[in-house]
């Protein structure tokens, strides 16, 4: 219930305001990890109120969603009409030297500075622990690199 009125007034309503004017600009709305919705029960709702917006004829909407490949958000998707969506596995990036192990060792260099530890902390073990828990995802070893603050 709460999620209806939030969808509408916060997605469906200004977004039909827009289909009033159509200027033929295009328009995309990026969800990005979907999967770590707090209450996955609630996202095969979410995502048949996605259909909805194609009663928005003359509005060039298009949603980029991203998620791990859980099977309740594929089945999700999959309750919806078929040309409403493509799904799109993308390359995961392998564990060992990669942009992540990059950006892991940088930012852990930042705070190793800030905390006043020695410039080999937290060791090249633990770099690659994170990565390897990182599974190929920014978000986790972006998170992992906030812990401390």
């Amino acid at each position: 219930m709460v999620q209806s009125v939030q969808w509408r007034h916060l997605i469906f309503e200004p977004l039909s305001m827009l289909d009033l004017y159509p200027l033929g600009e295009r328009y995309v709305v990026v969800i990005e990890s979907l999967d770590e919705c707090d209450d996955g029960d609630q996202i095969p709702s979410l995502v048949r109120l996605f259909e909805q917006l194609r009663s928005l004829s003359s509005l060039k909407l298009k949603f980029f969603i991203s998620s791990r490949p859980q099977r309740h958000i594929r089945a999700a998707f999959g309750s919806l009409s078929p040309d409403c969506y493509k799904m799109q596995a993308l390359p995961k990036i392998k564990p060992g030297m990669n942009d992540i192990t990059t950006f892991l060792t940088s930012e852990l260099n930042v705070i190793a500075a800030k905390l006043g530890l020695s410039s080999g902390w937290p060791g090249s073990e633990c770099v690659e622990k994170i990565n390897s828990k990182a599974d190929g995802l920014y978000v986790y070893a972006s998170i992992a690199c906030r812990f401390p603050e």
